[in-house]
């Protein structure tokens, strides 16, 4: 399995998020304030914190919150709408009271931040981003309500899916509960997620199948519940997000699909026409099976990403097909391909990643293929059949990273 990289495509998502919270410059600072209630909560907020560095050191009373370090604040009502301190030294988080916050962001702080009372998270309503990642929520007597507004929890904390996450569900735009220790199903409720734009679940113990209607979440475009424990088909549904303006169906805005690592079953090629607008699909090492044909792949003009590694399925692909689309990462172990090298991938000039191994094709190595791409940074050819001549690989390895590697035991 090869996983691809997807951190641009969440940036592409929350810039317009992230310019509506800086709304602050230079010459509304000289005319509005902060809110009197809301610098003395923050200033509470403050002490709930042991900061040895002093980042927080232009937080004093005398001081326009406003022009404080990590304070966003609206330019004409002076209130706070964004409090962005990640990668601050700190060790305990207390309660404050800022009703109109849309982002805080505390993550990737060297630190084990400690937290007794969830209560505040409550008091939060107009919320849509939230980053917690690093906190600590063993002391904190109500996780179990506060964990479903955490879009990234990192906490070694086991808890199924409670009901009190619905209650946000038409604000919600970014919602990552990776590395959760999550367990129990998904709820059916999810489809009330109206305003949901990436969905994060990877790497927690959830069972049971993907619901059927989460194709009605008509706003979502990134989808990772990858390294699960899920079961069934892919619904069909999950290929139909579409909303529906002026009587016209607009296409659908997924266009990263991640459900490695489970153990999902039944054939992939029954909803591939509906995903074509999809730049990353990655379903390796589940229980999938069927027949894949180019013309099921004929529309995937975006996408980069494809990763069917470890599953029970066929590739029928003519000789002289041309792609639609340029790759980047492609994961291929263990399917059936053919006896033959696939001459398709003559096509392919910006792969970065490569994995045909186990893929039980034979034949020689074609001439063309060791100057397919400048950028190979990964190649797996073993457990095959192949044969040819090695050509001298040196000035593809030198300088390049040791987990850089290429495997073509056959």
């Amino acid at each position: 399995m090869i996983m691809g990289n997807h951190s641009f495509q969440l940036l592409t998502i929350f810039t317009f998020m992230w310019f509506s919270f800086v709304v602050t410059n230079e010459h509304s600072r000289d005319v509005v304030q902060c809110i009197d209630s809301e610098r003395q909560a923050l200033l509470e907020f403050k002490e709930g914190f042991q900061i040895p560095s002093g980042h927080l050191s232009s937080w004093v009373t005398e001081e326009d919150c406003c022009k404080w370090r990590g304070v966003k604040c609206n330019n004409v009502t002076g209130h706070v709408l964004a409090l962005d301190l990640h990668s601050s030294d700190s060790s305990e988080l207390l309660q404050g009271n800022l009703t109109l916050l849309q982002s805080l962001d505390l993550s990737r702080n060297n630190f084990a931040l400690r937290v007794n009372n969830l209560d505040w998270l409550s008091r939060l309503p107009t919320l849509q981003v939230l980053d917690l990642g690093g906190v600590d929520l063993s002391s904190a007597f109500n996780w179990l309500d506060a964990i479903n507004m955490l879009p990234s929890c990192y906490n070694d904390l086991s808890s199924i899916i409670p009901n009190w996450l619905f209650d946000i569900s038409h604000t919600l735009m970014y919602l990552n509960l990776t590395r959760c220790q999550l367990q129990g199903s998904i709820s059916n409720a999810f489809v009330n997620f109206t305003s949901l734009v990436v969905l994060d679940f990877s790497y927690n113990y959830l069972s049971g199948s993907i619901p059927y209607n989460f194709g009605n979440m008509t706003s979502l475009s990134v989808l990772d519940i990858s390294f699960n424990y899920l079961q069934g088909p892919i619904p069909t549904g999950l290929g139909l997000i579409q909303q529906l303006q002026q009587h016209h169906f607009k296409q659908s805005p997924l266009c990263e699909l991640r459900l490695s690592y489970n153990k999902l079953s039944g054939p992939l090629e029954t909803i591939l026409p509906q995903l074509s607008q999809l730049v990353v699909l990655e379903v390796a090492a589940n229980r999938l099976e069927g027949l894949i044909s180019e013309a099921q792949l004929q529309n995937f003009s975006s996408l980069r990403v494809l990763d069917l590694s470890d599953n029970s399925m066929i590739l029928n692909f003519s000789s002289n097909w041309t792609p639609a689309f340029q790759l980047e990462t492609i994961g291929l172990s263990s399917c059936k391909m053919g006896s033959q090298f696939p001459q398709w991938l003559q096509s392919q000039k910006n792969i970065q990643r490569l994995d045909l191994s186990h893929a039980d094709v034979s034949g020689t190595v074609p001439s063309w293929f060791w100057n397919l791409s400048p950028s190979m940074e990964f190649l797996d050819l073993s457990d095959n059949r192949l044969s040819g001549e090695l050509p001298d690989l040196s000035s593809r390895t030198r300088g390049r990273e040791e987990d850089d590697v290429a495997r073509l035991t056959s």
